[in-house]
């Protein structure tokens, strides 16, 4: 289905992101000291945008599928 599709694309895409990230974090030691604390903040602030980004695609999912349930229930009684 479209929305199943869609959700698990952008889901993949946040996870690919997560990994990318993760990898900036072993930069952080080639940085000079000073750098070091404003350059951990930014990772920091922006694995928590994608923590959420991916939160809420899997809390979509569930209201998808809880939505997809009550209408498949609600044509059997028809």
């Amino acid at each position: 289905m479209w929305y199943n599709k869609y959700i698990m694309s952008s889901v993949e895409e946040i996870k690919q992101s997560i990994k990318a990230l993760n990898a900036e974090y072993a930069k952080i030691k080639t940085l000079p000291v000073e750098e070091r604390k404003a350059f951990g903040e930014e990772l920091n602030a922006k694995r928590i945008q994608l923590q959420q980004q991916l939160q809420e695609a899997a809390q979509v999912n569930q209201q998808l599928q809880a939505s997809l349930q009550r209408a498949g229930q609600a044509i059997k009684y028809v």
